[in-house]
This record gives structure tokens, C-alpha cells and sequence, in this order.
């Protein structure tokens, strides 16, 4: 009896799972959905798991919820006598031991045409996709797919008679499962990515009513995260003393390497666990980095804090812009520059320019002899008198995208303009008069008249490979010859920089403040930190991360080096991204003696360092403001829409003010527009925002569906950004007619 039992009883235990197992559905590892053009005489196709071969799929096509019953495969090609009705398909997959599941999915109408492109496609890498169509999504600013970077699902709905989508759509899966929130055509990856099926599905929909839809899969696997505790330095600061790097709780199967660090640089040949104390060490920050790797997980370093209860030097900011503005003697040489003022520029304004610009002039003389330079001051109330006096000087106003008036009443002064215009410099500026200028508008001339050395080295001042130069360079040589020299304790200097590093935050939709940039760099991960010097990100990234390079390279070899790396580079660098590679190589090795592609490691303890003193200054000036205020955004020169300077708006109210123009026909918020919208949504207490789009009589109905779209998109953000920041608002969505042709299809934003 008790062997009947037990076999009973082994039975049980056997068929049980298989009887769970019995009830549980299909789980797809990829999206169910519907890709193709819906137009007569184009093939849709249903995405379902065709890797898994262990899944049985079928197919049901529907035409306005009446069944094609010729229709069994995948794939459906839309016929003449299909124009007009919505398409659906049901699709059942089975699976041995699993219950039946059955997906429906909704299509589009289908169109009586197809687009027509003249181009008719287009390649990236190894993938040629038609028009409209989308590349398998990529890795976004990194090699390979990298837990906390994006990946990108680049399509392009352009380039054909049918115009431009009035609406894009977006999402993201892992294994089949749609992620939360994911909406956008950037998605980062999340821990829980690593070694995941990871797809993006797209859809445009035009003003005539065709739909394009596309789903594709990331290629590359996604690296696991490797473990990797942050070191702590066992040992005393003492001559001769012998420190020893930990690492208790990192993944034991990772491979280590370290490298030491003294005074926030290298220490040449320090790359084991331990590191005796020199002399030239005392005082100093001493740390390591342990750099951590292993197969199947991305690369990782960590540095530590410096050696417990040393007494230390802070990173010393101050290093590289005192070896700047005491670099140089002031000359009362008249160079060949014109001064162009506005009927409102105060001769005081006009003054402290000029004083700004001969400076900058004085200090770059062994490197550039101004020709023929016109500078150009106005002000905030000079619109129309800029926009006749560049109606005359058309090789002007076209280097000004979107007109000089966008630029004044955008960003309502605090901004320059530096360009080659009948192959002469030209430099405009709008300047603040009186009490309405700070210290921070100093930067702008200085800055600017970088950019006139870097065009005296190429007229083509884009670097693929080195993305943070041009920018980052003229914002520190901006700082260092118009603010430092006033602000002993670099507060305008690091409030401007912690700043930039705010746009961070706003543009990859975290929280205003929240400072992942600084975060990044605090972590002492110097791969990331070298993808954040190779990566092409907005002009606020630049500014951060160049001025902060600047500084190092310019602290530890020199003003001199670094400007003969900038030249060399611009004279060589070639014309597309691989010979600028190779000739980065060569040029940044000559000049300081290491690759560019260990830069990140090099700079990984000053930029932590710096971070902290960035963080700090920025949250003096939170606690600096009145009640109820929020905190300001620090303006920046160089050619780009800026945010207002360090004192914010003086009111809450801010009237009617215009969005940076969309281009084209397009809908949806480039990176500066959220910027801008933002700006003016932290400004105060919101109790209404109202999103505008303006019209004219003489608007087509086809066009007027997109501005509409773009009020509504910008309204969209506006009370995103409200619920961010812990607020609330009526939101309000307008269209107004406006005789002024130069308003047609733009949105104004006002907000109280």
C-alpha cells in the first residue's frame, strides 16, 4: 500500500506543473502590431515572435471588421478594392503546453496612393530603408547599447509628396511588453533592459490621412551591469606609506585594474592595488580608480573619495582662469574693428563692450590680428530698427535663422550672434543697459571673440569627433577674461556652469535640479565620462562639459597647448568623422602626450571635484532666492537661443512671448523650445498657460491642422513640466488670426 502511495503521490507531483502550465497564455518576446504603408498597392505585415520557433502563429485579416477570407499569411497586400477601410488582423499564437492567445490589432484606412520620393531611400551604416521608413533602432552618443544611455529609433516620414506628419508616435517594448512611459524616438535603457529583447514601433500619420507604420528590433545584445563597489583607500597620508585600494562587493568574477591619482590628475605608471606616498603627494587628493571588467557586461570604473583624513587641497578652479587673465597685458592698440550701436544702446553700455572685446582682443594677439570685424550692439527694444538696418545687409540677416526680432523678443537680450558674412567676421550682440546688466553678461564678448580665432583656423567650425570644443573652449576663455577676474570665488563661474548642467536635466526629461550630468560625473565611471566627450549632445552640454575640459587641460599644460590642439585639429581635420578621428589622434597625442580616447580617465577626479563645488554654489543660489522664487537659469553666448540671466524674469507674468520657430512642417518640440517653454513655466506661480498658434486669411486648412498641432504639442510640455515641478495650471490651447507674415505658423506662449 505504501508503494501505491508513493507512486501516487510522485504523480501528483509530476502532472501538477504541466496542469499550471496548461492554463497559462503565450507570452510574446516581441510586440504584436502591424507594419507597412497603408496605401493601395504597398504589403502590410504583421510583427509577431518569429525567432521563437517554438511558437505556431495564424492569421486573420479583417477589412471595417468584415473578415478577407483569402487572407492566411503574414503579410496583406492592400488592393484597390480595400481604399477606404480600416484594416485589423487577429493573430493567434500557440505554443505545446500553453493555452491559445489571440491578439487583435488595429490598423489604418487605407490611402488610394502611395508617397513618391524623388530620392527614394536612404542608408545609414549597413541598413538602406525607403522613403518614408525607419532604421533598426542604434545605440544613441555610445558604441554599443549601454544601460543608462539611449538607443534611437530613427525614421524619416520626409522626403516625399505627401509633406510632413501631422502626428508621430512612438513606443518602446521588452520582450513584447510595451514600457511604461517609453514614447519618444530616444529611449534609455534601464537595468532591467540587460539581455532583454528590446523593440521600437512607430507611426506617422499625414494631413491627407495615410498612415506608415514600422516596428524593428535593437540589434546589438545589451551588456549586464557589472557590480562594482566604489574603492576605499586603506592608509595614512604619510611619507612613504603604503595605501591599498578595496573593492569589498564587487563582482567577484570581474577582472581590476587601477589606475592612482594625485592633485585631481594621473600618476604616471600607478596602476596597481597599491601606491606608495611620494613627497610631492603631501597635501594633495590623493585616489584610485578601479576600472572593472568582465564578458557579457559593460565596462565600469569608480573612484574613490580621497584618503581618509588627509589634509587636502580642494580642486582648485581658480588654477586655470588666474593663468588666463594674468596672462596677458592690457594694449592700447586700435584694432581693425567697427562698433555698430542701436539708437538705444547707452554710451556706458557701449563703453564696457568695447573695454570687454579690446581685452579679448589684447589677450589673443599672438594668435589672431582682427581684419575687417564688425561688431553690432542692440538692445531689447531695438527690433524693428535691427530688422530694418539688417534689411540692407542681406548676407547678414540670412546667417540669422529665423530673423533678428525671434532672437530679441525670445530671448530678451543676454544673447550674441558670431558669424562670416563676405568672408569678414561679423559679431551681433544684444546688450543690457544699466542696472539691467550683471557680472554673467560680461562673458559674452569675450566668448564671442574665441570664436574669431577658431574661424581664423577653418570657416567650418562643426567637429563630429570632438563636439564639446568649439563651444566649451569659447565659454571658458568667455568666463575667464570677463567674469573670473571680478569673482574671486568663482561664485558667477560656477553658478553659470552648474547652469548649462540644469539643460541636461530638461532635455533627457528628468527633473529641473536634479543634476544627472554631475551625478554621471561623481561616479567616477570614466567611460561615461568619455562618452559624454565624444557624444553630439545639445549646445548646453558643450558648455558644461567644455568649460570644465578646458579648465583641466588648461590647469595641468597651459593656455598655450591647448590653443595649439584647437588649431592643429581645426586645420586637420578632414571631412567627415573617421579622417577627424585620425587626425584627432594625432593632433591631441602631439600636443599632450596621451590618446584622446583615455581623456575621460584622465579628467574623471577633477570633474568629480568640480561637480561638488557646482552643486554647492547652485544650491546657495536656491537658498539665495526671495520666497517663492525659482531657480534661474544662467545665460551663455555663442549663436543660440539662451535663457535670461542670473537675476530670472523680474516678473511672473510674462506676455505673449514666441517660440522658438518650428522648421518646416514640422510638429514636434526640438531640444531649445523645451528649453525656452521651460524657462518660462519655472518663472513664478502659474495659475494658466495659453498656447497660441497664429494664422493668416490666407492659411490652408491642411496647414492650419499643424499649427494647431504645434500649440497643442507645446501646451503638452508646458503642463508636463507643471507637474514636474509640483504645480498646476489651466491649460489652454488657441488659434489667432495675424496679418504679420513673419508670426504665420509660429505659437506664442503666454503665461500668468
Amino acid at each position: 500500500m505504501r508503494n501505491i502511495l508513493a507512486i501516487l503521490l510522485t504523480l501528483a507531483l509530476v502532472s501538477a506543473p504541466t496542469a499550471a502550465l496548461a492554463d497559462t497564455p503565450v507570452v510574446p518576446i516581441t510586440p504584436v502590431t502591424l507594419a507597412g504603408s497603408f496605401g493601395a498597392g504597398a504589403t502590410v505585415s504583421a510583427i509577431y515572435p518569429q525567432d521563437d520557433q517554438t511558437v505556431t502563429p495564424s492569421f486573420e485579416w479583417f477589412a471595417d471588421g468584415i473578415k478577407i477570407e483569402a487572407a492566411q499569411s503574414s503579410t496583406l497586400l492592400l488592393g484597390n478594392d480595400l481604399i477606404g477601410k480600416r484594416i485589423s488582423a487577429k493573430v493567434t499564437l500557440s505554443k505545446t503546453g500553453f493555452t491559445n492567445l489571440v491578439i487583435d490589432v488595429l490598423g489604418a484606412r487605407v490611402f488610394a496612393t502611395l508617397p513618391n520620393s524623388s530620392s527614394g531611400n536612404t542608408t545609414w551604416l549597413d541598413e538602406s530603408v525607403n522613403y518614408p521608413g525607419c532604421f533598426s533602432p542604434r545605440a544613441s552618443g555610445v558604441s554599443t547599447p549601454t544601460i543608462g544611455w539611449q538607443v534611437w529609433f530613427s525614421c524619416n516620414p520626409y522626403n516625399t509628396d505627401f509633406g510632413t506628419p501631422i502626428e508621430q508616435k512612438f513606443s518602446w517594448y521588452r520582450n513584447g511588453q510595451q514600457i511604461d512611459g517609453a514614447n519618444q524616438s530616444l529611449y534609455r535603457l534601464q537595468s532591467i533592459d540587460a539581455g532583454n529583447s528590446i523593440w521600437g514601433v512607430y507611426q506617422a500619420t499625414y494631413a491627407n490621412g495615410f498612415v506608415f507604420a514600422e516596428a524593428k528590433k535593437l540589434r546589438t545584445a545589451i551588456p549586464f551591469q557589472l557590480q562594482l563597489a566604489k574603492p576605499v583607500i586603506v592608509g595614512s597620508l604619510s611619507l612613504g606609506s603604503n595605501l591599498v585600494a578595496s573593492t569589498t562587493g564587487s563582482d567577484p568574477l570581474a577582472s581590476l585594474s587601477y589606475q592612482w591619482f594625485s592633485d585631481y590628475a594621473p600618476v604616471a605608471g600607478a596602476t596597481s592595488s597599491n601606491f606608495t606616498v611620494r613627497n610631492a603627494d603631501l597635501g594633495k587628493a590623493v585616489q584610485v580608480l578601479v576600472i572593472g571588467q568582465r564578458d557579457g557586461h559593460t565596462s565600469v570604473s569608480n573612484l574613490s573619495d580621497p584618503v581618509i583624513g588627509s589634509n587636502f587641497q580642494p580642486v582648485n578652479a581658480m588654477d586655470p582662469y588666474s593663468k588666463v587673465f594674468n596672462g596677458y597685458q592690457s594694449t592700447s592698440t586700435a584694432y581693425d574693428i567697427s562698433y555698430l550701436v542701436s539708437p538705444n544702446v547707452s554710451p556706458a553700455a557701449l563703453a564696457r563692450e568695447k573695454a570687454l572685446v579690446q581685452k579679448a582682443a589684447d589677450f589673443w594677439s599672438s594668435e589672431y590680428t582682427p581684419n575687417g570685424v564688425t561688431v553690432l550692439y542692440v538692445t531689447k527694444d531695438d527690433a524693428t530698427w535691427a530688422e530694418g538696418f539688417l534689411s540692407s545687409r542681406p548676407s547678414w540677416s540670412s546667417r540669422i535663422p529665423g530673423g533678428i526680432r525671434s532672437w530679441i523678443e525670445s530671448n530678451s537680450c543676454g544673447f550674441a550672434l558670431a558669424f562670416i558674412a563676405d568672408s569678414k567676421q561679423v559679431f551681433i550682440q544684444c546688450v543690457r543697459n544699466g542696472s539691467e546688466s550683471t557680472l554673467n553678461d560680461q562673458q559674452v564678448g569675450p566668448h564671442e571673440y574665441s570664436h574669431w580665432v577658431q574661424y581664423e583656423q577653418n570657416s567650418d567650425l562643426s567637429l563630429g569627433t570632438v563636439p564639446w570644443l568649439i563651444e566649451g573652449q569659447a565659454n571658458f576663455y568667455g568666463l575667464a577674461l570677463g567674469i573670473a577676474p571680478q569673482d574671486s570665488m568663482l561664485k558667477f563661474v560656477n553658478k553659470s556652469i552648474a547652469g548649462h548642467a540644469t539643460q541636461y536635466d530638461i532635455y533627457n526629461g528628468y527633473r529641473f535640479g536634479e543634476f544627472k550630468m554631475l551625478d554621471l560625473f561623481q561616479s567616477g565611471n570614466s567611460f561615461d565620462i568619455q562618452h559624454m566627450l565624444t557624444r553630439s549632445g545639445t549646445v548646453w552640454d558643450k558648455y558644461a562639459v567644455g568649460t570644465l575640459v578646458s579648465e583641466w587641460l588648461v590647469s595641468k599644460y597651459g593656455h598655450q597647448k591647448y590653443v595649439d590642439w584647437m588649431k592643429e585639429l581645426l586645420r586637420t581635420k578632414g571631412l567627415n568623422n573617421d579622417a577627424e578621428r585620425a587626425a584627432n589622434a594625432t593632433a591631441f597625442r602631439d600636443v599632450f602626450g596621451f590618446e584622446y580616447s583615455q581623456l575621460g580617465l584622465h579628467v574623471a577626479a577633477y570633474f568629480a571635484g568640480r561637480s561638488q563645488q557646482l552643486r554647492e554654489a547652485w544650491s546657495q543660489n536656491i537658498e539665495g532666492q526671495s520666497s517663492g522664487a525659482s531657480p534661474a537659469f544662467f545665460s551663455a553666448p555663442g549663436g543660440f537661443p539662451m535663457p535670461l540671466g542670473p537675476q530670472g524674469p523680474a516678473s511672473p507674468r510674462i506676455t505673449s512671448p514666441q517660440v522658438p520657430a518650428f522648421a518646416g512642417k514640422s510638429t514636434a518640440l526640438t531640444g531649445s523650445q523645451r528649453a525656452f517653454i521651460f524657462t518660462k513655466i519655472q518663472s513664478g506661480q502659474i495659475q494658466q498657460v495659453t498656447c497660441t498658434a497664429l494664422y493668416s486669411a490666407n492659411t490652408s486648412s491642411r496647414d492650419l491642422v499643424i499649427f494647431k498641432l504645434r500649440a497643442k504639442n507645446t501646451c503638452a510640455y508646458a503642463k508636463t513640466t507643471l507637474t514636474e515641478l509640483g504645480s498646476s495650471g489651466k491649460i489652454v490651447v488657441n488659434v489667432m488670426k495675424t496679418k504679420t507674415t513673419k508670426k504665420i505658423g509660429k505659437v506664442s506662449l503666454d503665461v500668468k
